[in-house]
């Protein structure tokens, strides 16, 4: 600092002067009160007896809103300079100030805001008797040409200026530029700075789930549960729940023991074996979907290949499923990624085997047909097959011949069907109707194996459903309860209107039959069966089959035909896929209720759609009006 002397033009405004650099930062510890309410804690806890639960909670980030005021403490006296209305300005170049970047030179044409006019007459487009001043040709420059401003205001020292691209060329006084605090300011007060807090380099992280974002490999994606030592637990229904009792052994089932005839041997030569003692009976106690404002799932979904169990989850984008009582085998697509090709193509004729699993619902299914698609941008893999039950139609079945030389029930013609050269094939049949004799050389079977189990279930109106894993195959009734009667039934599923995310009806007219004629070819009997309470009036056209050998396959044949009559109304529902009620198959009977209307009915088609996060199961529901 160059020897001076200082010279006040007024008395200081305290006895202390201050000396320091400008802006230098205030000296000691500042203390500031912060007051936060933090929202409750809630939690939901399932109460179990002689359970041992923990109880973890997540608070919400931390958020405040406050004003700080920033006080220096400092004198300032007025000085002569504090009358100017603008504070001393700072040179600055030209370029800085500027708002605008050096505009780059184009032709003329770009610049006019109009194409270029051909060259008229003047007498026909100019009305005016004085003569035209010329101008200067626009395309020469790439500016239009300013208007000439009065004089008074580009002298003008202190009233507004009118902005220029060139100020300081034409007025005593350029704006001045907003510039930080430590560029010659000449008071100690400066322009307040931005906190620290905000001039952070980094934003708040936002916590994400732990399998979005990451992914090694072809390593096996786990679900949440498997990461805990607790299942995800559930609101317990209202009411007292009892702890079943645990069941004991069967008392009929003797380890060792030798068969003692109490009677004659039967006249035909069949020993029919039955256990009088046993308390173990079918559960018939309905599924109730209770009526809640929200419902909470965890879908998870897995693909797996059998042969060297494969984990192909994280290639897999959706999988569908889907069957009815007219498809003796589920079908099932799915879009996967490109790097699953080689994972899913047939080795040595022999196509791949896939499970899926779907909330904890697996399904065993076979890779029949492979399309690539490829859009702007992505490319993804289109499998498509059946369950493994389409191993017993063609191309995967040979053609079997199958001649009956002696007396056969129809499950044991089924049976005699699902062999090969006398041994069976491992596929076993979960029997569902009413049996009958089958006399010899009443029926014979030429085709596929899965041929002649069709045959046979239906020519008394049965249907074929597969099981989802295992080699079995299950044969069921059409009808096991007349429409007229499902109104006494006990339902499996209680569905309320709540759990139902999309509802469609379509009502259908039958004719209504009352009467059936069936009747047998070579073999067999003709009878006619008419619904009881009618007059049978009205009969359905005439059947003749040559399995129709017994009353009870005509008896059976007849319901399927007299239920099939009459007002319908088919009712398609889509809902989550519950713990509760799991995957609801055709054959369930299902209770609809819809505010008032109480709908009852057979499940007759499902339909599983799955893409994570979403699992949606859309089920068709046969309901008499």
């Amino acid at each position: 600092m160059a020897d001076s002397d200082l010279l006040f033009q007024q008395t200081p405004g305290g006895p202390d002067l201050v000396f320091g650099e400008v802006g230098a930062p205030p000296s000691g510890n500042t203390e500031i009160t912060l007051y936060a309410v933090l929202p409750a804690l809630t939690a939901a806890i399932n109460v179990a007896p002689i359970t041992q639960a923990t109880l973890a909670g997540v608070l919400p980030e931390l958020t405040a809103s406050f004003d700080v005021v920033y006080q220096s403490r400092a004198q300032r006296p007025t000085v002569g300079t504090a009358a100017s209305a603008w504070q001393g300005a700072v040179a600055n170049r030209h370029e800085a100030s500027s708002q605008q970047q050096q505009a780059q030179k184009l032709p003329a044409y770009t610049d006019a805001p109009h194409e270029q006019a051909q060259p008229l007459d003047a007498s026909v487009l100019v009305d005016m008797t004085n003569t035209l001043v010329a101008v200067r040709e626009q395309r020469a420059v790439p500016h239009q040409e300013a208007i000439r401003l009065p004089t008074a205001t580009r002298r003008s020292g202190y009233q507004a200026m009118i902005r220029d691209r060139r100020p300081s060329r034409v007025t005593g006084f350029q704006q001045g530029v907003r510039v930080s605090q430590a560029v010659g300011s000449q008071y100690e007060e400066m322009l307040r700075d931005r906190r620290p807090s905000r001039e952070s380099s980094f934003q708040a992280a936002t916590r994400s789930g732990r399998l979005l974002n990451h992914r090694s490999g072809n390593g096996r994606r786990t679900t949440v549960q498997r990461d805990v030592p607790f299942q995800y637990a559930m609101r317990p229904p209202a009411g007292m729940w009892v702890l079943p009792p645990i069941p004991g052994p069967d008392p009929c089932y003797v380890p060792s023991s030798h068969l003692v005839f109490d009677g004659a041997w039967p006249a035909d030569g069949h020993l029919v074996f039955i256990c009088e003692k046993s308390s173990v009976t079918p559960p018939t106690a309905t599924v109730v979907v209770p009526t809640r404002r929200v419902y909470f799932v965890l879908n998870t979904v897995q693909v797996t290949r059998i042969s060297g169990n494969l984990d192909l989850s994280a290639l897999t984008q959706q999988v569908a499923l889907t069957i009815d009582v007219d498809s003796w085998v589920w079908s099932f697509s799915a879009t996967m990624d490109l790097r699953a090709e080689d994972d899913v193509q047939p080795s040595g004729g022999v196509p791949v085997e896939l499970e899926i699993e779907i909330n904890g619902s697996p399904y065993r299914v076979i890779v029949e047909g492979i399309s690539r698609e490829r859009t702007f941008g992505q490319t993804s893999l289109r499998v498509a097959g059946r369950g493994k039950a389409a191993l017993l139609a063609a191309p995967y079945s040979p053609l079997v011949s199958v001649v009956p030389t002696i007396d056969r029930s129809a499950q044991q013609l089924m049976e005699d069907v699902l062999t090969d050269n006398g041994y069976p094939l491992g596929w076993t049949l979960d029997w569902n109707i009413t049996d009958w004799l089958v006399p010899a050389g009443a029926w014979t079977h030429n085709g596929t194996y899965i041929d002649g189990v069709l045959n046979i279930a239906n020519a008394v109106g049965a249907y074929v459903q597969p099981h989802p894993t295992a080699d079995s195959l299950s044969i069921l009734p059409r009808y096991p309860d007349m429409p007229w009667e499902w109104g006494t039934v006990t339902p499996d599923f209680e569905l309320p209107v709540a759990v139902v995310t999309r509802e469609g009806i379509e009502w259908q007219t039958k004719p209504d039959y009352n009467r059936v004629f069936v009747s047998g070819t070579t073999h067999g009997y003709a009878g006619q069966v008419t619904r009881f309470g009618t007059a049978g009036d009205l009969a359905a056209g005439s059947i003749s089959d040559p399995l129709m050998t017994e009353e009870a396959a005509i008896r059976q044949r007849a319901r399927a035909v007299l239920g099939d009559t009459g007002r319908k109304a088919l009712v398609n529902l889509r809902l989550p896929v519950l713990n509760a009620t799991g995957i609801i198959t055709p054959g369930k009977y299902v209770r609809y209720l819809d505010g008032s209307v109480s709908r009852v009915g057979l499940v007759r088609s499902t339909s599983i759609d799955a893409g994570l996060p979403e699992v949606w199961q859309t089920i068709g529901v046969e309901t008499q009006v």
